[in-house]
């Protein structure tokens, strides 16, 4: 949840309707978000879930989506505009490797 938007709605139509509207779309607080995590490292249990999908101390096979093409999500079923511009994968990239170096450098023996 984007905790600065949620205040903003909450100023303009009221906490109860920001409340009902996150409800019905299946929104969580950070705390409820957390939960699940929370959960899985009080269980004792939790060990005997490995390699399955949990969420809200409910637990199944984890979801499974064949591959498509990169910028293409299956829940939406078009493709992203962000991941399809080659500027913004460049710089995700690049990013993403200064990161993984830096890393690397800080924790490599």
């Amino acid at each position: 949840t984007e905790i600065d938007t949620v205040k903003n709605f909450e100023k303009i139509f009221g906490k109860k309707l920001v409340s009902f509207a996150t409800w019905m779309m299946g929104g969580r607080s950070p705390e409820q978000g957390a939960a699940p995590g929370f959960w899985l490292a009080s269980t004792v249990n939790a060990g005997d879930l490995n390699g399955l999908y949990v969420d809200w101390k409910k637990y199944g096979e984890p979801k499974y989506h064949k591959p498509v093409e990169l910028g293409y999500y299956t829940e939406y079923k078009n493709p992203s505009a962000s991941t399809m511009d080659d500027s913004e994968v460049e710089f995700v990239w690049k990013y993403t490797d200064e990161i993984y170096r830096e890393m690397k450098s800080k924790y490599d023996e």
